[in-house]
């Protein structure tokens, strides 16, 4: 299903739980991370945009530009991209590092499509 998001940069709301956590993402066309069990597409998130504990239970692997690593992550319950409901199961993938100083979540352009 179509979204009808044209930009790259949008503003992401992520619910989980009664949590809701709100930053500025960028969808990605060479982002294609997955939730290995799944096939679910992923959203890496840094870890300062959580600003609070939240219970991870999925560990998501990554390949990024010559380097691989993993991401704990959870699934989100809700996601809303450029105030849009997302109709998709999304996880999302906590990253312990800085991803961009204009952006602070990659979004796998799966999720738009």
């Amino acid at each position: 299903m179509k979204h009808d998001i044209i930009n790259t940069i949008v503003n992401l709301q992520i619910t989980f739980k009664d949590i809701e956590l709100k930053c500025i993402g960028k969808i990605d066309t060479a982002c294609s991370v997955t939730e290995p069990f799944s096939g679910s597409p992923v959203i890496i998130v840094e870890k300062a945009v959580l600003n609070q504990n939240i219970e991870t239970n999925r560990i998501i692997p990554y390949k990024a530009l010559g380097t691989q690593g993993i991401l704990k992550g959870f699934k989100a319950d809700k996601i809303n991209i450029d105030k849009k409901v997302i109709d998709k199961d999304v996880y999302i993938g906590i990253y312990d590092g800085l991803i961009d100083p204009q952006f602070k979540a990659i979004i796998n352009h799966n999720i738009v499509r």
